[in-house]
């Protein structure tokens, strides 16, 4: 019981450091894939709002960074990860700024820009972290 009750003091007193720093992710370092270029794969970081990792391969090598294009503004991001979190999505790059590739993506034929403003989709991102 005593250990329970430090375990509880220690995480109620780290509460608020974790809220300082964000959460750290493995680096998506695939190449980035060309405007036009599809590519699909599951969600296997979502990074904000309206980035996220498209995993083609097991390796964080073969992660793909890309911006969900047309995303204005972006949601928070527990509803990106309502909405895409381990799902297969398919996306096609169509642009790209400052090194940044923005994309198209869908999970079953439905693009993302419109799953993220589901009402379902908005309470299960409530039960996020």
């Amino acid at each position: 019981m005593i250990l329970l009750a430090h375990l509880l003091t220690l995480t109620a007193t780290d509460a608020p450091a974790a809220a300082e720093h964000p959460p750290a992710f493995a680096v998506c370092a695939a190449p980035q894939p060309g405007v036009g270029e599809r590519f699909s794969g599951f969600v296997l970081q979502v990074m904000s709002g309206d980035a996220l990792c498209v995993a083609t391969g097991p390796a964080p090598r073969e992660w793909i960074r890309v911006r969900l294009a047309g995303v204005t503004p972006p949601p928070k991001r527990g509803v990106l990860m309502a909405a895409s979190f381990a799902q297969k999505v398919s996306c096609v790059a169509v642009d790209r700024v400052e090194g940044e590739v923005f994309a198209n993506c869908s999970v079953g034929g439905v693009a993302l820009s419109q799953i993220i403003r589901w009402p379902a989709i908005r309470q299960a991102a409530a039960a996020w972290r």
